[in-house]
């Protein structure tokens, strides 16, 4: 099987490398149709032209051909996966693994599998309930409780960043209107 993979795939690249080759081809061909065409040589042109299209049609037929076998070689591969996966499954439980298996080790088996599955699920919950209150901290939680700090640290009277300073547009008209209150409260 491993000979067979190497074998296609080997075999794909020699397809990819020949495609390349009349690609390369096709555009020698096509830049000597130009060469002509600008001679006024069209008949010339048309032949150089016409075995650009076909060298082509050649290459896309190779890459065509080498992704087919790519395509096989993986699905080989493929397969040759599913069963070393099955051989290991069947060897981990030789109940399920028998073509004629008693339905009671499979019901028992089952049971073990659900109960283990029950089981993730509960540590799941456990985790989250644990991880819940970490998630319903904020940012806004974070900020008032470092402003709080910050205000029993220094001892000073510290504008919470919720509150906005008052803006004084004109010192002079504060201090008439002081003026006046004085007036008036005599």
């Amino acid at each position: 099987m491993e000979d067979l993979m190497f074998n296609t795939r080997f075999k794909a690249k020699e397809f990819q490398r020949q495609a390349a080759k009349f690609d390369k081809e096709a555009e020698k061909y096509k830049q000597k149709a130009r060469a002509e065409l600008q001679k006024n040589d069209k008949q010339c042109a048309s032949m150089y032209a016409t075995q650009s299209s076909s060298l082509k049609q050649q290459a896309y037929q190779f890459k065509l051909l080498s992704v087919q076998l790519e395509t096989a070689s993986n699905q080989l591969k493929m397969k040759q996966a599913a069963e070393s996966f099955t051989k290991e499954i069947s060897s981990l439980n030789v109940s399920l693994g028998k073509d004629t298996a008693n339905p009671v080790e499979v019901q028992k088996t089952m049971d073990q599998f659900q109960h283990l599955m029950d089981g993730l699920g509960v540590n799941l919950a456990v985790m989250q309930d644990a991880m819940q209150p970490a998630a319903q901290i904020t940012h806004g939680d974070v900020m008032q409780e470092l402003e709080a700090e910050m205000v029993a640290q220094s001892g000073n009277d510290v504008i919470l960043s919720s509150t906005k300073p008052r803006i004084v547009e004109d010192a002079g008209a504060d201090s008439m209107n002081d003026l006046m209150d004085r007036i008036n409260a005599i």
